[in-house]
């Protein structure tokens, strides 16, 4: 099915692109079509998924079950991303067009938190559009090979738009499609982005306002603000090098404002929602108070750029420090690229590319001096900039095409001629000396890397595959097929040094059930956990569970501050319940957990059921997502609050609420008796209030919430310092709570209002021509 798709999809694209952008021979087409086959054709061909999602047989109850399913060991440790954000993310939106709701919120993790807002949920994501009409697991392979189709398609692109062969282009597509950026990073959102960086450099160079309005709307709604960021400035610099009036510089503003206009539901709340991250204080602090990174450093991810398997492979995990070549394109595009900047040095496109290559290069391995000067710059300072070794590759990539154009097409053009002889022994030289800079490089490091714990096959492995490129490249400078012994060289080299770094799985390792988790109730008014490493957090997500743990890219700051409550003792990279003892988990509702079958359940727990290795237990003092505490206690400091709560052995008995209009006081609260339903993200309450009373909603207090009592809006509380709380009068009342955000609201009446316009001036000037062109036949007719 998802080799299917991918084709019709891919086709579909291809003439689109040569109707209306890139005129491509039938040959280049079969060749990009071809491309992604490299990486992810077993698990088309096998209907397979594509990622490291076998991952999750580490943790428990799955890893009691490992043996049932023929899984032994983890194929890639580093590929966690995908099983505890990427999948949940995606299910977490099917999940919300389902309830024909837009996916504002996630009850799933932490307690609550923003999904489209995060951006890289990426609703409005052709490509997470057309993947739901596969399920979820078959999606992970379309959508892998989507992102090489891409990277393939634009680089060839924007190779052809500077002059390039279509043999030439053909190289640079291989090279960007297939280099250790792409091959590591595609199950990720940002590599999905950077594949349109030639696409938007490309709408920059035509400085058609069409074109690369398109170009940057597709950006956006991809999703990952930082590489937004990257590939605006990379296109800034690029306009300055090829524009040279101010009317291209209009254009280029004016397309940029209308993509802001056009893409606004997906800005605006994300900018809304950005201050209120904790992720954002993290990095500003980095900013200020970087590692300290040494030489030492800076030579092993130079090394690992150039030389395979340097610093270990990713899925082999022998060491700790195996970098990810993010900028590696193999020794053949490598060797075409530093001919092109040793010979080619007078062409403008080359000084550009060959500059930028290296200033990227620098930033991409942290050398000292350049990512001081980053640090104070605007948003690089938040950023994560060694991941501009895309643009690395990209640049090698193009240089590669001009010098096969210039050595290869050029010097078939000048076949028999002295002129041909000369450059042709020169080129070689080059050739031969970067190769043997190379592998004097790999021999001389082969005992560091072997005792670093690199296995010797790999290392045999990369030396054999650059060999055999050099080896081509060598055969394909003096041979009329070179276009072919280069393309096959390139192949080669890529498919032996990074295929193995995704595996392909069998579906019934896609989030499998067990008897516990079948057993949990789907109750929507409490939550789940688990002890240490059991029942990953997100997961739960998979199985329309919700839990109070998280791994997320914007974790809400004033609920990270609550952990201490709840999580005191966590050592790993997301929040690890270890004592289910601690009455901040009755105030979260946590209603059942996953623990040992040695743990003895603590006060107010019981044993549910034993199942291998794992227990199933229930908390009977979970309090409801929704309820009436008995007291108010009114604070207008967030850090009392939080020392208060510490000391608090009942949440159903107090709550603080968060006031700067009225002195801190403690005040009874009324009675209400609530009924309670949950719709998708929304909440439907009927409450019967005998007096005055308060309201605790238990979920995560990100700005967007409103409520409406008889549908008339009011006030929302912070309470508990990081949760909902709101005030009923006396009397019968129907509550919704939902989460709405003004910044959503009023992006999404700019961006309709915005594609209005411009349909109607599509609208206009198609009747407008149509006119004239009516009016023209009717003179010549007369």
């Amino acid at each position: 099915m998802a080799a299917l798709l991918y084709l019709v999809v891919a086709i579909a694209t291809l003439a689109a692109w040569h109707r209306w952008v890139t005129p491509l021979s039938r040959r280049a087409a079969i060749i990009i079509l071809a491309l992604p086959f490299l990486f992810t054709g077993y698990a088309l061909a096998t209907n397979r998924v594509f990622g490291g999602y076998d991952i999750l047989f580490l943790c428990k109850p799955y890893a009691d079950y490992a043996k049932d399913f023929g899984w032994d060991h983890a194929h890639n440790w580093n590929l966690t991303d995908h099983v505890l954000q990427f999948a949940p993310w995606q299910h977490a939106v099917r999940n919300a067009f389902a309830n024909h709701e837009w996916p504002l919120w996630n009850s799933a993790m932490d307690s609550g938190e923003i999904l489209a807002a995060n951006m890289q949920s990426a609703p409005l994501n052709p490509l997470n559009l057309i993947a739901m009409l596969l399920p979820l697991d078959l999606a992970t392979a379309f959508n892998a090979t989507m992102v090489f189709f891409l990277a393939a398609l634009f680089a060839f692109a924007f190779a052809r738009e500077l002059g390039c062969s279509e043999h030439a282009s053909l190289i640079a597509s291989a090279g960007y499609a297939t280099s250790s950026a792409m091959a590591f990073h595609v199950g990720w959102p940002h590599c999905l982005a950077w594949t349109t960086l030639p696409f938007v450099l490309l709408a920059v160079r035509r400085g058609r306002f069409a074109l690369l309005t398109i170009a940057l709307t597709l950006l956006v709604v991809i999703g990952h603000p930082e590489t937004l960021f990257h590939i605006v400035i990379l296109a800034a610099i690029y306009a300055l090098f090829e524009y040279r009036s101010w009317r291209s510089y209009a254009i280029a503003i004016a397309s940029g404002a209308t993509t802001l206009a056009l893409t606004a539901i997906v800005t605006l709340p994300f900018l809304a929602a950005l201050g209120e991250t904790w992720e954002v204080r993290a990095r500003k602090a980095l900013a200020l108070n970087p590692p300290y990174v040494i030489t030492h450093d800076i030579w092993k991810a130079l090394l690992s750029t150039f030389i395979p398997y340097f610093g270990g492979a990713s899925w082999w995990t022998p060491s700790q420090w195996w970098d990810f070549g993010t900028a590696r394109v193999g020794s053949v595009v490598l060797c075409l690229a530093v001919i092109a900047s040793l010979r080619l040095w007078r062409r403008r496109e080359v000084r550009f590319f060959t500059v930028l290559c290296a200033i990227t290069l620098l930033i991409c391995w942290k050398v000292r001096p350049v990512t001081a000067v980053l640090r104070h710059i605007p948003g690089f300072d938040v950023a994560l900039n060694d991941r501009l070794g895309f643009a690395s590759a990209l640049c090698l990539s193009l240089l590669a095409a001009f010098a096969f154009d210039a050595e290869c097409v050029g010097a078939a053009a000048l076949s028999g001629t002295a002129t041909a002889e000369g450059s042709g022994r020169h080129t070689q030289r080059i050739v031969i000396t970067v190769a043997t800079i190379l592998m004097i490089a790999t021999a001389a490091l082969t005992p560091l890397r072997l005792h670093a714990g690199v296995d010797k096959q790999l290392v045999i492995i990369g030396a054999a595959a650059e060999l055999f490129g050099i080896a081509m490249l060598l055969a394909a400078l003096t041979n009329k097929r070179a276009f072919a012994l280069i393309l096959i060289a390139i192949a080669a080299q890529r498919f032996v040094e990074d295929t193995n770094i995704h595996p392909t799985i069998p579906r019934s390792w896609f989030y499998p059930s067990t008897p516990l988790i079948a057993k949990i109730p789907r109750d929507p008014l409490f939550r789940v956990t688990a002890i240490s490493n059991f029942f990953a957090p997100n997961v739960a997500t998979m199985y329309g569970l919700e839990d109070i743990r998280g791994y997320s890219a914007t974790t809400y700051y004033p609920y990270l501050l609550t952990t201490p409550l709840w999580c005191p003792t966590s050592t790993r990279g997301y929040h690890e319940v270890n004592d289910l003892s601690l009455p901040f988990l009755n105030f979260l509702g946590v209603r059942h957990a996953l623990t040992p079958v040695d743990m003895n359940p603590p006060d107010g727990w019981r044993v549910v059921a034993d199942d291998r290795s794992t227990r199933l237990m229930e908390n009977t003092r979970a309090i409801p997502r929704v309820f009436v505490p008995r007291h108010i206690r009114f604070i207008d400091n967030h850090q009392f609050t939080l020392d208060e709560m510490s000391h608090a052995t009942d949440f159903s008995d107090v709550a603080w609420i968060y006031s700067r209009e009225t002195p801190p006081h403690d005040e009874d609260n009324g009675n209400a008796t609530l009924d309670v339903h949950r719709v998708g993200s929304r909440y439907e309450i009927d409450a019967n209030v005998a007096n005055g009373a308060r309201i605790i909603i238990s979920e995560a207090s990100w700005p967007g919430w409103r409520a409406y009592v008889d549908d008339h809006r009011v006030k929302l509380d912070r309470a508990n310092r990081a949760f909902l709380g709101l005030f009923v009068p006396q009397g019968k009342h129907h509550i919704r709570v939902v989460y709405l955000p003004d910044a959503f609201v009023r992006g999404r009446a700019i961006s309709l209002m915005t594609l209005l316009c411009m349909l109607l001036n599509h609208a206009f000037n198609a009747i407008r021509r149509r006119r004239s062109t009516l009016g023209t036949g009717l003179h010549d007719h007369a």
